[in-house]
């Protein structure tokens, strides 16, 4: 059976102004780290700061133990990758901040 990576859904795609995008991803080796509600908020923040930023517009989103499936309208100056890369960066960094162990 062939091995699928998500590199190749990715190509081709592009940013256009206003659009609309469906993104799903999902966690490393798809652990249900959202299943603590803390985690599960450091993804939400991530999903209002680019919204804020006015970065896209979020039309709605659904966070799954393992996965985040998010419908928004990209801005007029952002870029789909970047954007994308900022809710992870942001989301990943706290989570794993908080479940760092000293």
């Amino acid at each position: 059976m062939a091995q699928h990576h998500g590199r190749d859904l990715r190509k081709g795609r592009v940013s256009i102004p206003g659009q609309i995008y469906l993104i799903t991803t999902v966690t490393n080796n798809r652990k249900p780290i959202f299943n603590n509600f803390n985690n599960a908020r450091f993804v939400v923040n991530s999903l209002r700061h680019v919204e804020q930023a006015r970065q896209i517009q979020s039309l709605c989103f659904v966070i799954m133990p393992d996965y985040l499936h998010w419908l928004f309208s990209l801005g007029d100056t952002s870029h789909l990758t970047q954007v994308v890369a900022d809710v992870k960066r942001r989301s990943a960094y706290r989570i794993n901040e908080l479940n760092r162990t000293p």
